[in-house]
Formats: structure tokens, sequence, C-alpha cells
């Protein structure tokens, strides 16, 4: 019998590989926005059958994204920065090159998709999929991609230089 710790990093491991493979809002701004080199910001992502949530902060350092939902995987942690990305559960990790998570992962559009609205640039195509950020009041509202993938944002808010 494998152990729980065991239990939840496998769990982890095929929710993540789901993520990795596999919305819009009223009242959008009709400006292009420029986001800040740092902030943080909730994410709820449909993409498919695949429903998910997490808090996304960005930084210095890249990206920290915490898994908040579903359940299975609730504090997962994923750490993308230029130099590739780590995966943490319960103690454990894993890491790699950028260029080994799928190009279509949701997580990775959803940070590489921000990463442009820090440059003034709230479309253009990841991963062989054209992408959209619409902003609501100055901040970014929701994430829209040719594939389906819809990614809801709330709680923006501007962080310190890390």
């Amino acid at each position: 019998m494998l152990s729980k710790k065991v239990q939840k990093m496998a769990a982890a491991v095929i929710i993540t590989e789901v993520v990795c493979l596999t919305g819009c809002s009223s009242g959008v701004d009709e400006q292009p926005q420029k986001l800040p080199e740092n902030f943080s910001v909730h994410a709820d992502i449909v993409d498919g059958g695949l429903k998910a949530s997490a808090d996304l902060k960005r930084s210095s350092d890249g990206w920290l994204m915490t898994m908040t939902e579903p359940e299975n995987v609730r504090d997962m942690q994923f750490l993308l920065s230029d130099v590739g990305w780590t995966i943490s559960c319960d103690g454990l990790s894993y890491s790699a090159g950028e260029d080994q998570l799928p190009a279509a992962s949701p997580l990775r559009i959803t940070a590489r998709a921000l990463d442009s609205c820090t440059k003034d640039k709230t479309s253009g195509k990841l991963g062989g999929q054209q992408f959209e950020v619409d902003f609501k009041n100055g901040a970014p509202a929701a994430l829209t991609s040719d594939s389906g993938l819809k990614v809801t944002f709330s709680k923006y808010k501007k962080t310190a230089h890390s």
C-alpha cells in the first residue's frame, strides 16, 4: 500500500498532466492595459473538462502558482522562471527546463499571457493558440484562447518588488 504522501503526489502528477495537456467579462476596458512587473491574482481556469483554481504571484523570481482547487492538488506549487519550472507538493519536488512543460499547458499560457501584459501586449500567440487578455477597471479580468481555454481573474493586487 502506498503512503498517503506518495498517493497525494501521484494524484498531483496526474492532475498536473491534465492541466499541462489539455472568461469573458462585460465592461471590458477599450484601451490596452499594462501590468506592473510584480503583482498577484487569483485565476479560475476552465479548459475542456478541466476546472481548476490557483493563486498566482509574479515577481523578479518568476511565477509562483499555488493550486487552490481541485481539493486533491490544493497547495501544490509551481514555480515557473526563465530557467525552468519546479513542481512541489508535500515536501517532494520535481524540476525541469521550461521547454519540458507542454506549450499548451493552461498554467504556462496564463503566466506567459500575463507576462506579455507587462509589455503592453494583451493578445498574441502562445503554445500554438491565439490568446486575448481582457481588462476591467485597470485589472486583468479574463483570458481566452481560440482552443477554448477560459481564465477568469479576481483579487488582483500590485505587490512589492522581491
